[in-house]
């Protein structure tokens, strides 16, 4: 798998002027379904009363000049060009949203965040983030917010160049710069090189596809039915070799979730009925078996919670011709049965273990 990305086309900012009504923000319009919004809102002198419908806050922070909110979304493919917000009184807000591409699905896997209060010491540094689900190809975006209008000299090391916002009244300057990670199991952005100010960040981790939720391909499952050669009784000597089947079902392809525990995997097989001359009056009822397989272990990754139904088709069938003069009785496992009685000049048993079972109805 590889990092999520940042969409740079599709990065927006905007700003509010100052307003105790409803404050606009601009968000990314070409999105795809699935695909997950973020977006950061910094509001001075005061905060966010009701957030954005449909947005999901995942982190807040208050300094003593502004609070700073963030905000994922599962895009849906259909977003306006803007959304609006409710403060908690007269205040100005700026606002920078970013489109990622390659995230797993944030209802399952939603972003993470760390943030810090850095009062009014210059060169901010953000504290070190730690994502909970272990190392991963992360995306890590690094935010800051600023109480003035600030000149920034360098962006922490190893993160693209930033993502800025002046605001147009000088009292609210908000950053965000980003970082793609190979089997990354935390970071610390290290410092902001900027002028003196009051300061809030907040480092996001955005977990890859396949991430948490990781898609296993598990080898083929197959399973062996070995026939033996049948003990004749009757007056004509007959030999056939073992009767072997071999039933293969293909792997499926499973999505596990972090709390899942095994389910049993099912297979139905269904043979018809085969062709025998009966008596009169007699019609063959369809022979079905049902084999259970149980849940197989998966290592080092979460499993499944999910049951399988594999259907067989019926290309695949047992079929044994008989002789009338002489009489099959096959011995298998001796806890269940299987068994074809036809008329009087020939028979044919044979018997299985407890886990399947193939029975001819006849009316």
């Amino acid at each position: 798998m590889a990092a999520p990305t940042i969409v740079d086309d599709d990065t927006v900012t905007s700003e509010q002027a100052q307003s105790a009504g409803d404050h606009t923000v601009s968000i990314a319009t070409n999105s795809v379904a699935g695909e997950t919004l973020r977006m950061f809102v910094s509001v001075q002198n005061g905060s966010v009363s009701t957030g954005p419908s449909g947005w999901t806050e995942y982190g807040t922070k208050a300094s003593a000049t502004s609070n700073n909110h963030w905000y994922w979304k599962k895009s849906d493919g259909s977003e306006p060009s803007t959304i609006v917000f409710s403060p908690s009184g007269s205040v100005v807000s700026t606002h920078i949203c970013h489109r990622i591409t390659g995230a797993d699905d944030p209802d399952t896997s939603a972003p993470e965040i760390t943030m810090t209060d850095h009062g009014s010491a210059s060169d901010p540094d953000p504290a070190t983030h730690t994502p909970s689900g272990g190392s991963d190809d992360y995306l890590y975006i690094t935010d800051l917010a600023a109480f003035s209008s600030e000149t920034l000299t360098l962006q922490p090391s190893g993160y693209s160049t930033p993502t800025e916002r002046d605001h147009a009244s000088g009292n609210n300057h908000v950053f965000s710069c980003d970082k793609e990670t190979t089997a990354s199991s935390s970071d610390n952005p290290g410092a902001w090189d900027i002028t003196f100010g009051r300061y809030i960040s907040g480092t996001t981790s955005v977990t890859p596809s396949g991430g948490d939720d990781a898609t296993v391909i598990p080898a083929t499952i197959a399973t062996v039915i070995a026939i033996p050669a049948p003990t004749v009784i009757g007056d004509e000597t007959v030999t056939p070799s073992t009767i072997v089947t071999t039933i293969a079902i293909p792997a499926p392809s499973l999505s596990f979730g972090t709390t899942a525990s095994p389910a049993v995997l099912a297979t139905v097989i269904a043979m018809p009925a085969p062709a025998i001359t009966y008596g009169a009056g007699l019609t063959p009822a369809t022979i079905v078996t049902i084999i259970a397989i149980p849940a197989v272990e998966h290592v080092g990754v979460p499993r499944p919670t999910a049951q399988f139904v594999l259907a067989m088709d019926t290309t695949s069938r047992f079929g044994l011709d008989m002789d009338t003069a002489s009489r099959f009785i096959e011995e298998m496992d001796t806890i269940s049965r299987f068994g074809l009685d036809m008329d009087t000049t020939s028979r044919f048993d044979l018997e299985m273990d407890t886990t399947s079972r193939f029975g001819l109805l006849l009316e």
